[in-house]
């Protein structure tokens, strides 16, 4: 270390360890994104299931099965994309706790993984059809 650094008070390490936690928080931001989109998906899918399923029993010559399938597939999606995130920032605080060794996770990949169920209980929910 030279002397310019030493006399402002810059250690190497601190500056790793603190581009350590900006890459941290980026990537708790990335998969908040993820969460984001996955359960806007979800929730949008699980509503045109919904929706269609009560004009069914309501108007059952004028309610569309195909639009049905389309909010499944909706929730399929949302599931997949949350699935993505969370492997994918899984990926990431592997590859940095090998450098870290604090072996921390984050509260975002918690709250994932609650997104990620609530997406199978809707699609679970969905796909149970009331005929009446």
């Amino acid at each position: 270390m030279n002397a310019s650094h030493a006399s402002k008070g810059h250690d190497l390490s601190t500056s790793n360890g603190l581009a350590l936690q900006r890459t941290r928080f980026a990537g708790e931001r990335t998969l908040m994104a993820w969460v984001r989109t996955s359960f806007s998906m979800i929730t949008f899918g699980f509503s045109l299931v919904k929706f269609f399923q009560y004009l069914r029993t309501d108007h059952p010559d004028g309610a569309d099965a195909g639009v049905h399938y389309l909010g499944l597939v909706m929730i399929l999606v949302g599931i997949g994309a949350i699935s993505v995130g969370i492997w994918e920032h899984w990926g990431l605080l592997k590859s940095l706790n090998a450098v870290d060794e604090s072996k921390r996770t984050t509260p975002a990949l918690y709250v994932a993984g609650v997104v990620g169920l609530l997406g199978i209980s809707a699609l679970v929910t969905a796909m149970i059809r009331t005929r009446g």
